[in-house]
């Protein structure tokens, strides 16, 4: 295969990836843009629209850590196409079963670590499959996918709000995440799994889970302090 086929091999599979990040994100805007339907319909005081609200991100704090962890260890390939299926099960679920507080904050608690399971590992796939020189303009195209994703989520959970019922308009949104894990699947070719470990059971989990070593390094601090300060004002605005 030559330079050129290559590279435009590589050229269509970053676009489709971008184009599943954006649909693996249809939910992501859609309880802030429904939220007076939500509130009318369930009675939810601040508190318990705040609650709900906060249980997006809550699931994708609890769930990022061993999620990123789990791209070490299989195909983040896998890792994106599973974690897409669950945002959607998490959308269609809010749409047809929640009530109310407890049932609201769970399913959105699903839909924040779905997208927990998307976008680091979207990336960790891409990064995986394109050469050295090709990751610094592949990777700031996948990032400004995530603006692009957030800003259309938006745009169709409030425009479909205000001709549809909340639960319609919800459920179509799950067909997003549906599309993204199959042009997922479709378009990233897949990677060789890392040899399995030959240690026991015991060990093997352990090393699924989110180790703390990383920040005995100062440098790498520094890093995880200036992005949690970040993550504090994103989320904080969205929510």
């Amino acid at each position: 295969m030559g330079t050129d086929e290559r590279t435009r091999q590589t050229g269509r599979m970053v676009a489709l990836l971008c184009l599943a990040e954006v649909l693996s994100m249809t939910g992501f805007s859609a309880y802030p843009a429904l939220l007076p339907s939500l509130r009318q319909a369930w009675g939810l005081s601040g508190v318990q629209a705040g609650v709900i609200s906060g249980a997006f991100f809550f699931g994708y704090m609890l769930a990022v850590p061993f999620l990123a962890n789990l791209t070490d260890r299989i195909d983040a390939r896998r890792v994106f196409a599973a974690c897409c299926l669950l945002a959607g099960i998490g959308i269609a679920g809010f749409a047809a079963v929640a009530q109310g507080t407890a049932s609201g904050a769970l399913f959105q608690a699903a839909i924040g670590a779905g997208l927990a399971g998307t976008y680091m590992p979207g990336l960790k796939a891409l990064t995986d499959r394109v050469g050295p020189a090709q990751q610094s303009r592949t990777v700031a195209f996948y990032t400004a996918s995530f603006g692009v994703g957030s800003s259309l989520s938006l745009a169709l959970s409030g425009g479909l709000g205000a001709v549809l019922p909340w639960r319609v308009a919800f459920a179509l949104l799950a067909i997003g995440p549906a599309l993204a894990a199959g042009i997922a699947w479709a378009a990233v070719p897949p990677q060789a799994t890392p040899s399995r470990d030959p240690a026991p059971m015991r060990s093997r989990r352990r090393a699924l889970m989110p180790s703390l070593d990383v920040l005995g390094h100062r440098e790498v601090r520094r890093y995880v302090f200036g992005y949690a300060v970040h993550c504090w004002e994103l989320f904080g605005v969205r929510s």
